[in-house]
């Protein structure tokens, strides 16, 4: 319904506050525009424990056309050894056509002090109550302690406005740090939707720190 060859464009921005050792919230506020623009409202809290994290999370979009009207999330992450933890997690979505509901259990791997791997299973169920499955699997590479980069490959259903999609995505992203108080983020991504559509995006982010970590 869109056409072919269209420019879409998002803008987010977010602040976070809290104390990093414990407990951290999170506002954020997005827009994403289409042939219409849907205005999205973030929140989350998550909290740090000596054996993982866990957070809580809810968005809200009241005049969705493309997006989900209203969100809930929540997940954990446990160490179970030194150098494995494991994660879920879970969210329920509401579109207009009706509830959609993700789990998502997953297992990161630290190689050594540099590489990360990581892998998820996604089961998806939508509105009709059907069920599909899907996975993701990422690395991240920490070359030097203010540069990461990551690499990200993926084949999972995923919610359209009006049904589900099989996507495969791969992506590419760096995070920089820039000094004390700036950082910032760049992101390159191909997802292509089977009977829908592909898309290539880029997403650029600057984040600045009231603190010193």
């Amino acid at each position: 319904g869109n056409g072919a060859n269209q420019t879409w464009e998002s803008t987010a921005i977010g602040i976070a506050f809290g104390n990093p050792g414990r407990t951290v919230f999170a506002v954020d506020v997005d827009a994403e525009r289409r042939t219409t623009t849907d205005v999205r409202l973030l929140i989350r809290a998550t909290t740090r424990t000596k054996t993982g994290s866990y957070y809580i999370g809810a968005g809200l979009a009241p005049q969705a056309t493309f997006r989900d009207q209203w969100r809930i999330a929540g997940g954990a992450t446990l160490k179970l050894v030194p150098r494995v933890q494991a994660e879920l997690n879970a969210r329920f979505a509401h579109y207009n056509e009706g509830l959609t509901s993700a789990f998502e259990p997953g297992l990161s791997v630290r190689l050594n002090h540099k590489i990360w791997l990581s892998g998820k299973m996604i089961n998806l169920f939508d509105a009709r109550k059907d069920y599909r499955i899907g996975g993701a699997f990422r690395a991240d590479y920490e070359p030097e302690e203010d540069l990461s980069l990551f690499a990200s490959i993926a084949r999972y259903p995923d919610r359209e406005e009006d049904g589900v999609r099989q996507l495969d995505s791969i992506a590419l992203g760096a995070r920089v740090n820039l000094g004390a108080h700036w950082q910032w983020r760049a992101t390159a991504a191909d997802e292509n939707r089977k009977n829908s559509y592909r898309r290539q995006l880029v997403n650029l982010s600057v984040a600045y720190r009231f603190t010193s970590p």
